[in-house]
């Protein structure tokens, strides 16, 4: 059931952010005022999104859509990617942009049970907000922080959090991956790999959610 798969992603992407915060953390590579402004927008308005109800067809578009496109600022980035030092920009620009974005994804990972780090990396990108790294890390925190207001906000409306028989196994093998991918991102990939790494799983998953999309 939709619900069901929307709650069981949230709970993986806490598992794994939770270890990515840790490891980003460890490695100074979370600027956490700069998170601030994506943060106070963001939470309220994935809790409103996990709270809202949606039916299969519109959340496998939503996803599909959102990642596709994603995907493909990635991969054009790719070469870029070492050309691209961070932009200056002003503190004033930083909270009112930080806060638009955050409201924007934050509501659309409620929806559709994601953490919208997917979403909020390729845009930091593209402004060139900080180092790839500082984005990973950012992103990952923003996934956490959003994964337990989406959780929130579907526990609200359901009653339960839908915990199924399979999630401990599956939770399991999230930490794992989890442990071993933080640490490569944090510490061992170059930027242009991480970018690489990144779109290569974005296209995947938006590809099947296509498939499903168009009932194949």
């Amino acid at each position: 059931p939709l619900d069901e798969i929307a709650t069981l992603a949230l709970i993986c992407n806490l598992t794994a952010t939770a270890v990515g915060v840790y490891h980003f953390g460890k490695w100074h590579l979370i600027h956490w005022p700069q998170a601030a402004p994506f943060l106070i927008s963001s939470i309220p308005a994935a809790f409103i999104g996990g709270s809202i109800q949606i039916n299969h067809t519109l959340h496998h578009f939503l996803l599909a859509a959102s990642l596709s496109a994603a995907a493909i600022h990635l991969f054009i980035g790719i070469k870029q990617e070492t050309e691209r030092p961070s932009r200056d920009w002003s503190p004033q620009f930083r909270w009112f942009g930080g806060t638009m974005i955050g409201t924007g994804l934050g509501l659309l990972s409620g929806i559709v049970g994601i953490g919208g780090g997917i979403f909020l990396a390729p845009l930091l990108y593209a402004l060139r907000w900080s180092s790839a790294r500082h984005i990973a890390g950012l992103a990952c925190f923003f996934i956490c922080c959003n994964s337990i207001a989406g959780l929130g906000g579907r526990w609200l409306r359901l009653g339960e959090v839908m915990w199924t028989p399979d999630t401990f196994w599956l939770l399991l093998a999230v930490l794992g991956g989890a442990f071993i991918g933080s640490r490569l991102s944090a510490h061992s990939l170059l930027p242009s790999k991480l970018r690489l790494v990144t779109a290569l799983l974005v296209t995947v998953v938006a590809a099947r959610l296509w498939l499903k999309w168009l009932g194949i």
